[in-house]
C-alpha cells in the first residue's frame, strides 16, 4: 500500500476514534441526565452514531415515565419490539396496563397480563384475579371462597371472598328463633292499651311468617334478640318560617329497633304520620281510625332470624341521585337521573373501584333506566333513549331516540339483533339509523317488556302477553294472561327464569318457560311486604327492594322470609352472589350468600298462588284473596 495512502487511512481512523470517543462521553453525559431533550439533542449532533438508536429508544422511555399508559407501552413495543429496554419499561407501566387488564375483566386478559408480566409486582394479584374468574367465583361455597382468600392474599376478590365465608359464619352464630318484645306507648297517647295489643299482634304474626316466636320482655329477659317498639301521637307545635310558632298539629310516631344482645341495632326504623287534628274531647287513637291506612302502609315490624345487618356492605355516597343499576361480571353501571352513568368494579364492595364514568350535556333531559348489550349502553327514560358505546378510550355518544319522535320510554330489551322498546307510544322496534321511524308492533301504551329465551313478554297493564318478534310482527302472541278488574301492572322485571309483575297491590311471579302458557306461580301482598320497587332473583331466591330495605320473598307461600336494613332503596340488580342496590345518592351491596341457605317454610305448592297467610283483622289494607289473573286459553 503506498504510504500516502496508508497515511490517509489512518487520520481517518483516528478521526472516527474520535467522533465515537466523543459521541460516547455525550451519550454518557446525556444518561446521567436521562430525559428526553438530552437524548434528543444527542441524535441531532449525532444521527449516525451507535448509540442513537439507544437514545431513540430511552427518549421513549423517558416520555413513557412521565406519563405511563397503556397506550403508551403498545406504542413502544410497536417501535422497538427487541429493546433491551424492555423490563424496565414494563416496571414502568405495569399499574396502568393492570388497570386496563382488570377493566377488561376476563381470564383472556389476565392471560394476557401475565405472559408479558409474570415476574412484576402484580403477578400474584393478577393470578389471584384470573382464578377468582377462571372458577366463576366458586359458586359463592364458603369453604373454597375461604381456602381462595388464604391462597391469593394479593387479590382484588380476596377481602370479599374472606367476608363471606365470615357472614356464613355469622349467620349461624347469630341465629335466632325467640325475640323479646318490649312495648312503650306513652302514657299521652289515647288508648295505649290497645295499641299495645295491635302492635304487639302485628309483631307475633309478621315474625311468625319466618317461623320466630314473639314472646314479652318479662318472659324472656335473657333473650339474644330484642324487638322494642316506642310510640307516641299526640298534639304538637309546629314552627314556621319567621320564628314564632303559628299553628299546631298532630303526629303520630313510632319507632321500631330489632336489636341484638349487644344492644347493637339489627333493623331501626321510624315512622311519622300526620293525621288530621281529632275532634274536640276525643279520647280514640287515629291510627286505628279508617282513615290511617297511610300510617299502616309506612309502619312494619322486620323481619330476620339473624343479624342480618352482616350481610350489608358499607354504602358508597355517589353526591348525586341514582335512579338505574344494571350488573355485568363484577362490573355496576349506575344511571344517574341525567342520563350520565358510571362504571364500578365490584370486586372489593367495601372499595368499589371506579371505572368509567360517561357525562351528559346539561339539558334537563330525565332518564330512568340503562340497559347493557355487549359494548353498547342504552339509556332511557322520559325522553326516549340514547346509546352510549363503550371503548378503551371510555364510554362514547353514539345517537339518540328523541321524546318528540319516541315518546316516553319504561322499557328497552335486544332480540333478534334489534332493540325493541315499550313506553307510552307502543311496543316498537327502535331503527338503527337516525332520522328512520319507529317500527311499531302494538300501537297503545306498553307499561313493561322483558326478554326470556328469545320471546318478548310485555303488558299493557290489563293483560301480560307472551311472544316471539316475529309473530309480534304479524299480530299475534302466544299466550296471554288477563289481570283482574281494578288491577294494573305498573312495570314487569326479569326474575332469573321467571318474570315478575309489579302493581300497586303487590307482585305476581309468572312462569313463562311454556310458550303456550302464562302461569302464575306466587304473589307477595303489599300488605305484606309493603312497596315492592324493584324486584331480582338469584337462584330459586326472590330478592325485592323498597321503603322497607331489602327483602328476601317466598312467593308461592305469600311471606317475607328475611331482610337487611339498607341505605339504597330504590333499584336492584344481581351481581353473582352479590345484590347491587341503589337508591337517593347511594351505592351498595349486599352479600346474598347467607340468604341463600334460608330454607322457605311450608308453603303452596308450585302453580297456587292463591294460598296466603290471612292478614290480621285490625289491618286496615287487607286485600280480597284472589288470583288477581286468568290465562286466556287461545
Amino acid at each position: 500500500m503506498h504510504a500516502s495512502h496508508r497515511s490517509k487511512c489512518a487520520r481517518l481512523a483516528l478521526a472516527l476514534a474520535l467522533v465515537s470517543g466523543c459521541a460516547g462521553s455525550r451519550f454518557e453525559a446525556a444518561r446521567r441526565l436521562d430525559t428526553a431533550s438530552a437524548y434528543h439533542r444527542f441524535v441531532v449532533e449525532y444521527p449516525d452514531s451507535r448509540y442513537s438508536e439507544e437514545a431513540k429508544q430511552r427518549i421513549d422511555l423517558a416520555r413513557l415515565r412521565s406519563q405511563p399508559s397503556f397506550e403508551g407501552y403498545e406504542a413502544f413495543v410497536r417501535a422497538w419490539p427487541a429493546s433491551p429496554l424492555l423490563p424496565e419499561v414494563r416496571t414502568i407501566v405495569g399499574e396502568p396496563v393492570f388497570a386496563r387488564t382488570r377493566a377488561r375483566g376476563s381470564v383472556e386478559a389476565y392471560a394476557e397480563f401475565l405472559s408479558e408480566f409474570s415476574d412484576g409486582n402484580l403477578a400474584a394479584r393478577a393470578q389471584g384475579n384470573r382464578a377468582y374468574i377462571e372458577a366463576r367465583g366458586f359458586a359463592g361455597e364458603p369453604a373454597a371462597l375461604a381456602r381462595f382468600a388464604e391462597e391469593h392474599p394479593e387479590s382484588d376478590f380476596a377481602a370479599e371472598a374472606a367476608r363471606t365465608a365470615a357472614v356464613v359464619a355469622a349467620r349461624s352464630r347469630t341465629a335466632f328463633r325467640t325475640v323479646a318484645l318490649s312495648l312503650e306507648v306513652t302514657a299521652s297517647t289515647p288508648e295505649p292499651e290497645r295499641l299495645a295489643r295491635v302492635f304487639a299482634e302485628r309483631a307475633t304474626q309478621t315474625l311468625a311468617q319466618a317461623g320466630v316466636r314473639v314472646v314479652a320482655s318479662t318472659e324472656r329477659e335473657d333473650a339474644p334478640v330484642h324487638l322494642v317498639i316506642r310510640h307516641h301521637e299526640g298534639q304538637i307545635e309546629t314552627q314556621v318560617d319567621g320564628g314564632g310558632i303559628a299553628e299546631r298539629g298532630y303526629v303520630a310516631e313510632t319507632a321500631v329497633t330489632l336489636r341484638d344482645a349487644g344492644q347493637q341495632p339489627i333493623w331501626r326504623r321510624t315512622t311519622r304520620f300526620r293525621p288530621p287534628a281529632p275532634p274536640a274531647g276525643s279520647d280514640s287513637s287515629l291510627i286505628l281510625d279508617v282513615g290511617a291506612q297511610g300510617y299502616w302502609t309506612a309502619f312494619f315490624v322486620p323481619v330476620a332470624t339473624w343479624n342480618t345487618r352482616e350481610a350489608v356492605r358499607t354504602a358508597l355516597p355517589l353526591g348525586e341521585p341514582a335512579v338505574g343499576i344494571e350488573t355485568h361480571g363484577s362490573r355496576a353501571f349506575v344511571l344517574l337521573g341525567d342520563g350520565s352513568f358510571r362504571v364500578f368494579d365490584l370486586a372489593d364492595p367495601e372499595n368499589p373501584w371506579p371505572l368509567a364514568e360517561y357525562r351528559r350535556p346539561r339539558d334537563f333531559k330525565h332518564f330512568s333506566d340503562l340497559r347493557v348489550f355487549g359494548n353498547r349502553v342504552v339509556v332511557f327514560g322520559d325522553d326516549g333513549a340514547e346509546i352510549v358505546a363503550l371503548g378503551p378510550q371510555g364510554p362514547r355518544y353514539v345517537r339518540s331516540y328523541d321524546r318528540g319522535s319516541f315518546g316516553t320510554l319504561t322499557s328497552v330489551e335486544a332480540i333478534g339483533g334489534q332493540l325493541v322498546a315499550a313506553g307510552r307510544r307502543g311496543l316498537m322496534v327502535l331503527p338503527e339509523r337516525e332520522g328512520v321511524a319507529a317500527e311499531v308492533l302494538v300501537p297503545r301504551e306498553i307499561v313493561g317488556l322483558v326478554a326470556v329465551g328469545g320471546r318478548l313478554v310485555f303488558s299493557d297493564g290489563r293483560s301480560v302477553y307472551l311472544t316471539t318478534l316475529p309473530l309480534m310482527r304479524e299480530g299475534r302472541v302466544e299466550a296471554q294472561l288477563d289481570l283482574v278488574a281494578g288491577m294494573r301492572a305498573i312495570g314487569l322485571r326479569r326474575a332469573g327464569e321467571r318474570v315478575a309483575l309489579l302493581s300497586e297491590r303487590g307482585a305476581l311471579w309468572l312462569d313463562v318457560s311454556k310458550p303456550a302458557q302464562l302461569r302464575v306461580v306466587g304473589r307477595i301482598e303489599r300488605a305484606h311486604a309493603g312497596v315492592l320497587d324493584d324486584v331480582a332473583a338469584l337462584g330459586d331466591r326472590a330478592f325485592a327492594v323498597g321503603p322497607r330495605g331489602l327483602q328476601l320473598l317466598d312467593p308461592r307461600g305469600g311471606r317475607v322470609l328475611e331482610s337487611a336494613d339498607v341505605l339504597a332503596r330504590g333499584r336492584l340488580a344481581a351481581l353473582g352472589r352479590h345484590l347491587v342496590l341503589v337508591g337517593d345518592e347511594w351505592l351498595q351491596v349486599v352479600d346474598a350468600t347467607p340468604f341463600l341457605l334460608t330454607s322457605p317454610p311450608a308453603s303452596a305448592a308450585d302453580g297456587d298462588a292463591s294460598i296466603v297467610p290471612e292478614p290480621a283483622r285490625w289491618n286496615p289494607l287487607a286485600n280480597d284473596q284472589d288470583l288477581w289473573a286468568t290465562p286466556v286459553q287461545r
